[in-house]
């Protein structure tokens, strides 16, 4: 008997069927690794902004460190809100300041992250 060198109808159902579902799950992987890449620059972002703050702090003087202020920021498609506060901590000899520095964002309707940094100056650091 001799037989046909082309595929057959199953053959090909199944060939077509294997690499649907190749495409779909590179397809779902890349997609994630896309978030994935957006999350980490929401985050560096806000670090960014966070450490920035936290190195104005450190050039001004001693006395000029205070208060609040919040800001805003829009980069990636997604709105950052850093607030900062300065508050006392006194000691037996010393009275430093407590800088805390912190960032909030939400993209995607996702939950809202925060990042939030902490530092202590002393008045002999000026």
């Amino acid at each position: 008997m001799k037989r046909n060198k082309g595929l057959t109808l199953i053959e090909l159902i199944i060939a077509i069927v294997i690499f649907a579902s190749i495409t779909l799950a590179s397809v779902a992987y890349f997609g994630g690794s896309r978030k994935q890449a957006v999350k980490a620059k929401n985050m560096n972002f806000a670090l960014q902004l966070a450490e920035n703050q936290l190195e104005s702090f450190k050039s001004m003087e001693y006395d000029r460190v205070r208060g609040s202020s919040p800001a805003t920021y829009r980069k990636y498609g997604t709105t950052f809100h850093r607030y900062y506060a300065a508050s006392e901590l006194n000691t037996f000899d010393e009275v430093y300041k407590v800088i805390q520095v912190s960032v909030t964002w939400r993209a995607d309707g996702a939950d809202e992250r925060v990042i939030r940094l902490f530092t202590i100056i002393s008045p002999k650091d000026n």
